[in-house]
């Protein structure tokens, strides 16, 4: 009995210790520790009341989001809603859902996008047009691509996951086939201006670059306006002279060239003449000769409407407006000591058809020279460096200058030289000299040269003739010459006995050639 009350009296101990451990855990829950997630969510909602009462009490308005009403609209219209398959009632039969008409061209493609509708299948495949659909998951809508075959009227039926099905009316229209349109009227002319040195305010020049002057008119029938007939545009092309017939690339920005308006002719003119010493320049021009430099050519083509094109001289028969109803396009993307040909293709355009263009276009049977502003010649080479004369015309007195240079393997070749040159006489009767800066810029980097070399032939023992000379034969012999890059990167070759031109005929056609491949 004792043994007993002992166990009794120990578990109302343990029963006590617990509820007391129990208590003082629950007071410092209480009393002590800090709940940290209702102290952060208090701060959080008293940060929103002050934002909020700041709004109400601001008298700032703010900026509306910016929308593309337009496009909206557009996307809209393109992207009818269609009814959603959930809403059809399950006890009556399905009911197909009418797409509005589609219109397109042959081979043209249209893409319709259907939101909240996944297209499976389609469920009548016709001839008349492909059909390619996918579908976006994350923005829940179907895209269709249709593409037309042939001409026609053919309905679409697709059918998407829940069995609904749509129907899309499709109506192709036939391209329209142009004829063929004719070559240009007579000789397209085709004028050269070379770059020169544009006197500016401040007493100084700005070189301006080189042009080319195109203009012709179309071949149409006599009784339709010139804007009626087969050539409706026109495009031009252009490649290096030295260049296969791969690297035609459009001289043009535009897409395609239009008839000239009375202004456009005025500006391009006064834009090719923009100096009074340039319209002497503006001459037809055909391959510079090997030692004569660049030689402009005597007979002028035959001018449409009559005109008098420009004499190999400039002063008679100087151009003083360009012929109406031609197509005008001024190139001032050339380079100058280079040699060109253009390509000139006549269009017949019009809406929703494809352009016809003519068979059989008109090619320059000439190279077009751009003359340099600065002429180079080759005086010597030596181990180290090359010898080459600059020459040109100084903008002040209209006299000719030169100047002489050593250029080494990688540099460029000339620069602003500062010479000095008469200035008439002083009060004495002496000659006076100034200085002055001469502006001898080529622009282009001498990449190797090659002294004089020559190849003999002989026999062991020598064989005498009858005064006991040695008898020898030349197999091979070249004169001094020198490879340099132009500004565009053409690759260059010049001789000693070439003429002062860097022209593309006497240059070295084919791929760039690393430096150091020749011999020195």
């Amino acid at each position: 009995m004792k043994i007993k009350i002992v166990i009794a009296s120990y578990a109302d101990w343990v029963i006590i210790a617990a509820l007391a451990v129990f208590l003082c855990v629950a007071a410092f829950q209480s009393f002590l520790m800090k709940d940290t997630k209702l102290d952060e969510l208090k701060t959080e909602i008293d940060g929103y009341e002050r934002k909020i009462k700041q709004r109400l009490t601001s008298a700032e308005i703010l900026p509306m989001p910016k929308t593309d009403y337009v496009a909206a609209l557009k996307d809209r219209f393109e992207h009818m809603p269609v009814i959603s398959p959930f809403s059809r009632n399950p006890f009556l039969p399905p009911k197909e859902i009418l797409y509005p008409l589609t219109q397109l061209r042959e081979k043209a493609s249209r893409e319709i996008k259907l939101p909240g509708v996944r297209l499976m299948e389609q469920v009548s495949p016709v001839e008349e047009v492909s059909v390619k659909f996918g579908y976006n998951a994350d923005e829940d809508f179907s895209r269709l691509t249709i593409t037309a075959v042939h001409s026609g009227e053919v309905t679409l039926r697709m059918r998407d996951d829940m069995d609904q099905v749509f129907r899309f009316p499709i109506r192709i229209r036939p391209v329209p086939q142009l004829p063929t349109p004719l070559p240009p009227a007579g000789t397209p002319v085709i004028l050269s201006r070379g770059p020169f040195d544009r006197p500016m305010p401040d007493r100084t020049f700005r070189r301006e670059p080189g042009a080319v002057l195109i203009f012709f008119r179309p071949d149409n029938p006599s009784p339709m306006p010139m804007n009626v007939g087969n050539t409706t545009a026109a495009e031009i092309y252009r490649k290096p002279a030295d260049s296969p017939d791969t690297v035609w690339m459009k001289a043009h920005k535009a897409e395609m060239l239009t008839l000239s308006t009375p202004e456009q002719r005025r500006a391009i003119l006064e834009k090719f003449q923009l100096d009074k010493r340039a319209k002497a320049d503006a001459t037809p021009v055909r391959p510079p000769a090997r030692s004569s430099g660049p030689v402009t050519a005597v007979e002028a083509p035959e001018m449409p409407g009559g005109a008098q094109a420009p004499s190999a001289e400039g002063t008679p028969g100087a151009l003083t407006e360009i012929p109406p109803n031609t197509y005008v396009f001024l190139d001032e993307d050339v380079e100058e000591g280079e040699s060109y040909l253009y390509r000139v293709v006549t269009v017949s355009t019009a809406e929703d058809a494809v352009p016809s263009r003519c068979k059989e276009p008109y090619v320059t049977p000439t190279p077009i020279l751009i003359p340099s502003l600065v002429q180079m010649t080759l005086v010597s080479v030596t181990p180290r460096y090359a010898r080459i004369r600059l020459s040109r015309q100084d903008p002040d007195s209209g006299e000719t200058v030169a100047e002489e240079i050593n250029v080494a393997a990688g540099m460029r070749i000339g620069g602003k030289i500062r010479r000095k040159v008469p200035d008439g006489v002083d009060v004495r009767g002496n000659p006076r000299v100034k200085d002055v800066t001469v502006d001898f810029s080529t622009g282009c980097v001498l990449v190797d040269f090659a002294p004089k070399f020559r190849e003999i032939a002989y026999r062991l023992p020598l064989s005498l003739d009858r005064a006991g000379r040695p008898q020898f034969r030349l197999t091979r012999s070249e004169e001094p010459r020198i490879f340099y890059l132009t500004p565009r990167g053409y690759l260059r070759m010049k001789t000693k006995d070439e003429a002062p031109e860097a022209s593309s005929v006497g240059g070295v056609s084919g791929a760039p050639m690393p430096p150091g491949a020749f011999g020195r």
